[in-house]
């Protein structure tokens, strides 16, 4: 059994952008609804560690359907109350990743996950030792119907459980083999040196979000200066982060040579599947808008700028002065307006979401980049964590969030048993793209002005440019390090920094000049880590473009089967819940939904800048 870890979504549309040297503001969430007081948490913490052990009770026993449900049903309580302490450590850390009591709480998360899942080894060797034939039958056990998702893929990855006393092993050395991940991002968000250029007359730290806000500059200086300076310090650690990520990738190569798997992506996905064929299929496609609209895209904003060609620092560069300003009352407000198509209730639910103390939107010194949302208790809604920018990319990672928000509300709404409750990672991010499409067209639709229009039409392509077209890079990128890791290939910075480029060129116009250091983007991204997410997240998020594309054209029952999904949860897999529906994971013509928004959106920006060309 794979260590378990909370339904966490963290999106990566957007890095936000941050001051140089912020003051924390007090958070806007009230996290009492997890606990009253650190005191309160530190005792639901040592009960679950006193109640851990008594699992071992049902060792041996597992032969009838009463006692398989009340061990089944003993590990899931635990489970559940993990998931409160840890939502209530992790948004802390979120908040504040050098809050060393915050970091500690977490670690004891995560070590009391571990040992959870140890003591409760047991369960699937001795299941598995039942048989194929009586496991369908137990699925089908009226007593075991809250597990009868649990119980099938059980029965799927049957041949790779292990003996009792190997599961155990394996199962308790899972936090050494996620060891390298928390290690990389103490790095990377709290200890790197991050350097400092000067911007607009003041010294500007070049955290993450501050380098995507150089990275936008008007200044081409500005943005040459930034990319080199903060590449270069990347470059500096290389070292240190791939010998991370070797380590990573070699634990999880080693489990699942282990339990005999083909391959660690075989074993990631395998209760998450993401059929070859489907990624193939939407590959295709991505790269089909790369050589098409794409390509004219990166040509229209050279000559805007005028410049022969674009360098990577140049993608993010406006091609008119974009003077949109979004105050989070106004991120409310619009996106409020914008999901006026997903039906009345769907706004009354979200205007709910906003009076809560659910969201905290400052940026703070030491927080971590971009956003996440995160649930896991199935009897307190979603807590969001972003660092709000009061621009456009900050307007979508605000909707973007809401989106996780709604499918958990909406979840638990169901009422369905905690094992089924969290969505899976192939159905997780439709609604927050279908979201940030819905808050992009209302831009687009409400700008007054000439330029306004070309700011709303960059920023929608961008939209898709980088958090779509730049993910499937990502995944298969993801997908070809991985591989090289079962193969036993030394992981040195230059070998993955050829396997990232490989892969980055493949989905971006070749047109783009690039720089030095280009190819260490992988240093930047945590995604390798996050097991197959992004791999994963493609389904929903390609499946999303095929929903918005209807859902703007009036289709209703669009927007109710999209809400019918969200309640589903993870009642069953993620390709067998977008059959349900509608969408075919399976049929390649659901794919190019995104190249046609990709091609409308750029035909319309071509348009806008022509007409606004002086005649000749």
């Amino acid at each position: 059994m794979r260590l378990l870890v909370l339904a966490l979504a963290a999106a990566a549309s957007v890095s936000q952008t941050q001051s140089p040297t912020p003051k924390a503001a007090p958070p806007d969430w009230d996290l009492s609804a997890l606990y009253p007081s650190a005191d309160a948490a530190a005792k639901d913490r040592a009960e679950i560690e006193a109640e851990m052990p008594g699992l071992a009770r049902w060792k041996g026993t597992l032969v009838d359907a009463q006692s398989i449900r009340d061990a089944l049903a003993a590990r899931s309580a635990l489970r559940m109350r993990l998931a409160r302490y840890y939502a209530w450590a992790m948004l802390r850390v979120s908040r504040d990743g050098s809050d060393e009591a915050a970091g500690a709480d977490l670690a004891a998360a995560t070590d009391l996950s571990s040992n959870i899942e140890t003591t409760a080894a047991f369960i699937e060797p001795e299941l598995v030792a039942l048989g194929n034939a009586r496991l369908a039958e137990l699925a089908r056990n009226e007593q075991l119907a809250a597990y009868a998702k649990t119980l099938t893929l059980l029965r799927i990855r049957a041949s790779h459980v292990l003996p009792t006393a190997q599961e155990e092993l394996v199962t308790s050395v899972q936090p050494l083999l996620r060891q390298p991940a928390s290690v990389r991002d103490t790095l990377f968000n709290v200890e790197l040196p991050y350097p400092t250029i000067t911007a607009e007359g003041e010294p500007r730290r070049l955290v993450p979000g501050a380098l995507r806000r150089s990275l936008t500059d008007p200044d081409r200086a500005t943005r040459k200066a930034a990319w080199h300076a903060f590449t270069t310090t990347q470059d500096s650690f290389k070292l240190t982060q791939a010998a991370l990520l070797s380590s990573y990738l070699s634990g999880l190569a080693w489990e699942a040579k282990k339990r005999g798997w083909a391959s660690q992506t075989e074993m990631v996905t395998a209760s998450d599947p993401v059929p070859a064929a489907a990624f193939s299929a939407l590959s295709a496609e991505a790269e089909r808008a790369v050589r098409g609209p794409l390509t004219r895209y990166v040509a229209l904003k050279a000559r805007a700028l005028h410049l022969p060609a674009l360098a990577t620092y140049d993608l993010g560069a406006p091609i008119a002065p974009d003077t949109r300003h979004y105050t989070i009352d106004d991120a409310k407000a619009l996106t409020l307006a914008a999901v006026a198509p997903m039906g009345q209730e769907y706004q009354q639910r979200l205007a709910r979401g906003f009076a809560g103390k659910w969201i905290d939107w400052h940026p703070g010194p030491t927080k971590a980049p971009g956003g996440l949302t995160l649930y896991g208790v199935a009897s307190v809604p979603a807590y969001i964590s972003i660092s709000y920018s009061e621009d456009a990319p900050g307007l979508a990672i605000f909707a973007h969030e809401w989106g996780h928000w709604l499918h958990w509300d909406y979840a638990r709404e169901a009422n369905r048993p905690y094992e089924t409750l969290a969505p899976e990672t192939t159905t997780n991010d439709l609604i927050t793209f279908v979201h940030e499409m819905l808050v992009t067209d209302a831009e687009i639709a409400r700008a007054k002005t000439s330029a306004e229009r070309i700011a709303a039409l960059t920023t929608a392509i961008d939209a898709l440019r980088s958090p779509y077209i730049g993910v499937v890079a990502q995944a298969a990128f993801d997908l070809a390090v991985r591989d090289a890791a079962d193969k036993g290939r030394a992981l040195t910075p230059e070998a993955i920094s050829k396997l990232y480029c490989d892969a980055r060129d493949r989905f971006s116009p070749s047109t783009i000049q690039r720089g030095e250091h280009d190819c260490l983007g992988w240093v930047t991204e945590p995604y390798v880590y996050y097991d197959m997410y992004f791999y994963r997240y493609l389904l929903a998020t390609s499946a999303a473009a095929w929903f918005a594309e209807r859902i703007a054209a009036g289709d209703h029952q669009a927007a109710d089967r999209l809400k019918d999904l969200m309640r589903a949860g993870g009642s069953k897999d993620g390709p067998a819940l977008l059959k349900q529906a509608d969408f075919d994971v399976a049929d390649p013509s659901g794919y190019a939904a995104m190249t046609r928004r990709i091609e409308r959106l750029t035909a319309a920006l071509e348009r806008e800048v022509k007409r606004t060309q002086p005649t000749r």
